[in-house]
């Protein structure tokens, strides 16, 4: 009877894991012996575990620290695994020649830096680029209305953002022209985000805000509608926000009429 009991114990316990969405999400962390850091993206009250994919280990948080686990990516599908997350320790010894920023001497780059003639909000994991947001917003309409581009790469705003300016249909107002046309501190290759861009940018819009706030520049805005660089239809195109619902920030990829006024804030890929 006890063996028929454990058994059942097991295969509960088993099915029980199995069923649970771990809600895995790739996120750039500065420094893994950052307590608060890392307790932003897990839950350490909750036992939680954090996958480092560099490391190829797992943190569990013991006696107030975060201290790697022996059997390193054994356990990468435990039910307490909250985040896959890449450490990023970059010591970057390059001249931002478009912004003439000297960064000569070791710096660590991380998201929420000004750097590239803007914030910094999102670092690839294998160091080729950054992806970074203008210190400016502007309020426009998509434009296009009647017309069905092939704007569909999700992930690639510059792409879109060519598609639009090269169908002619773009006005001086609209988001896609305005990204195209704006300048700052000499840098002039801006573009209307994608899908994928503007999402990293709003999931990451804390720490990006801190900075831009400190600037004394207009902060990325919760419950507002930012057009994104594909369009639904004839006479739509996608927005996403971050809207509060019941106490909890919620990201939505909404769909907004062309000649509607929302958000527009210019991104720029810089390449290291």
């Amino acid at each position: 009877m006890k063996k028929i009991l454990f058994l059942f114990i097991i295969i509960f316990c088993f099915g029980y894991v199995k069923s649970q969405d771990l809600s895995q999400q790739l996120i750039n962390i500065h420094d893994v012996s950052n307590v608060a850091e890392m307790n932003a993206i897990s839950n350490p009250n909750q036992r939680s575990l954090v996958y480092v994919v560099d490391q190829g280990l797992t943190y569990q948080y013991i006696g107030s620290q975060w201290v790697p686990l022996s059997g390193g990516s054994s356990i990468v599908d435990s039910l307490y695994v909250d985040s896959i997350i890449t450490v990023t320790n970059f010591y970057n010894n390059l001249v931002d020649s478009c912004c003439g920023i000297n960064t000569s001497s070791p710096n660590t780059l991380k998201i929420g830096d000004a750097f590239g003639c803007g914030v910094v909000f999102y670092i690839s994991p294998d160091w080729t680029h950054a992806l970074i947001v203008a210190l400016d917003e502007f309020d426009n309409q998509w434009g296009c209305n009647g017309q069905d581009l092939p704007t569909n790469d999700p992930s690639d705003g510059l792409i879109n953002t060519n598609t639009i300016i090269g169908s002619g249909c773009s006005g001086a107002n609209d988001a896609a022209n305005v990204c195209v046309n704006y300048q700052s501190q000499g840098c002039s290759d801006w573009y209307l985000p994608a899908q994928y861009e503007i999402r990293t940018l709003m999931r990451n819009y804390v720490a990006v805000n801190a900075t831009l706030n400190s600037m004394s520049q207009p902060l990325i805005a919760i419950n507002k509608n930012y057009w994104q660089s594909i369009d639904s239809n004839n006479n739509n195109a996608f927005t996403v926000s971050y809207f509060l619902n019941l106490g909890q920030l919620t990201l939505q990829l909404n769909t907004e009429s062309k000649t509607s006024v929302q958000g527009t804030r210019p991104i720029r890929k810089h390449t290291f």
